[in-house]
C-alpha cells in the first residue's frame, strides 16, 4: 500500500448522489437510529475508510484493487445516468446502446450487492456463523478436536482474523466476480429491461437510502411499483423489468395515484436503510416522523 491508495470508499457513488442535492449543493440526511436530520456534502455521506480494502490475513496490509474497479465503473456509468435522467426529463425512453445497457446493468447489480446494509440482509438470512462452521468442518476433516465457538472467540486474534475473512468476502461479493456471481451478472444482463419513471411534480422528489436499491413489496399480482428500484435523480428512478433489452417510461402525473407511487419507494428506501439523504428537510423529516 502507498500513500496515494483511495481510502474513503463511497458505498453509494457520488455519481447519483450529486443528484440530490438542494439548491446550495447539499444534501439532507435522515439518521434513523440517532433520530436526526442535517445537512452534508456528498463527500462525505454514504462513505467509509478502507470499506473495499482487501486484508492480507498474515500481515497489516491492504490492497485497493477493487475500490479501483469501482471507480472504473462509476466513471463509465456516469455518462448512461445523465443520459437516462436527461430523455425521462424530456419525456423519452433512455433508448441506450447495447454497450450502455451492459454498464447500465453492471453498476446496477453492483448496487445491489456493495452496500454494507444490503450484505448484511444477505448474510443474515438464518443467523448463521458460517466463519465457525468453515473452521469446524475443517478440524473434522483433520480429526482435530476445535473448541465451542464461545471459546474460540475469546481469543482476540481470532475475532481480528475472522474480521478480515468477513471483510474480505463482502469485498469480493460487492465485485462480484465469483464464477458464480459472474454469471448471475450474465444472466441479468440478457434476462432484464429497464424501467424508468420521472416526477412531475416539482414539489413531489425520491430520496436515497443507504441499502441502494429500494425494494417495494407487491400490493398485487400486477402491480407496477413492485420491484428493486434505484433512484438515481430526485426526480427519476429505475428497475429491472423481465423484458430483454426493452426500454419502458412512466411519467407520474400530479396526483393520488403519482403520490402513491413515489410513497412507496421513498418508504421502502426508508425502511430498508439507517441513512437517507434528499434535496429537501421537509420530506426527510416526513419520513422519520412517521
Amino acid at each position: 500500500m502507498t500513500g496515494n491508495e483511495p481510502r474513503r470508499h463511497h458505498y453509494i457513488p457520488q455519481v447519483l448522489l450529486k443528484n440530490f442535492l438542494d439548491d446550495r449543493g447539499y444534501l439532507w440526511i435522515g439518521d434513523k437510529h440517532q433520530k436526526k436530520t442535517y445537512k452534508a456534502s456528498p463527500k462525505n455521506v454514504f462513505v467509509k475508510k478502507d470499506l473495499y480494502a482487501l486484508h492480507d490475513l498474515t500481515q497489516s496490509t491492504k490492497t485497493y484493487c477493487y475500490e479501483k474497479s469501482f471507480s472504473k465503473m462509476e466513471s463509465e456509468v456516469a455518462p448512461v445516468v445523465k443520459r437516462i435522467i436527461e430523455q425521462a426529463r424530456n419525456r423519452r425512453c433512455p433508448q441506450l446502446s447495447p454497450d450502455e445497457r451492459r454498464v447500465w446493468k453492471k453498476f446496477f447489480i453492483a448496487i445491489a450487492r456493495r452496500t454494507p446494509e444490503s450484505q448484511k440482509r444477505v448474510s443474515a438470512v438464518g443467523n448463521r456463523d458460517v466463519f465457525y462452521e468453515v473452521l469446524k468442518s475443517r478440524a473434522d476433516e483433520l480429526n482435530f478436536d476445535l473448541c465451542d465457538r464461545d471459546a474460540l472467540y475469546k481469543d482476540l486474534r481470532i475475532l481480528k482474523i475472522k474480521k478480515k475473512i468477513e471483510s474480505n468476502a463482502n469485498v469480493k461479493f460487492a465485485i462480484g466476480n465469483s464464477d458464480n456471481e459472474l454469471k448471475q451478472t450474465e444472466r441479468f444482463s440478457k434476462e432484464t429491461g429497464i424501467s424508468v419513471v420521472v416526477i412531475s411534480n416539482p414539489r413531489r422528489s425520491f430520496v436515497m437510502g443507504s441499502h441502494g436499491l429500494s425494494i417495494v413489496k407487491a400490493n398485487s399480482q400486477n402491480d407496477p411499483v413492485q420491484g428493486g428500484w434505484l433512484p438515481i435523480a430526485s426526480d427519476v428512478a429505475v428497475r429491472a423489468t423481465t423484458f430483454p433489452d426493452r426500454e419502458f417510461l412512466n411519467f407520474l402525473k400530479n396526483d393520488r395515484t403519482g403520490d402513491q407511487f413515489i410513497k412507496r419507494i421513498n418508504k421502502s428506501s426508508y425502511s430498508h436503510s439507517n441513512l437517507i439523504a434528499g434535496r429537501s428537510r421537509i420530506l426527510i423529516n416526513s419520513l422519520m416522523h412517521k
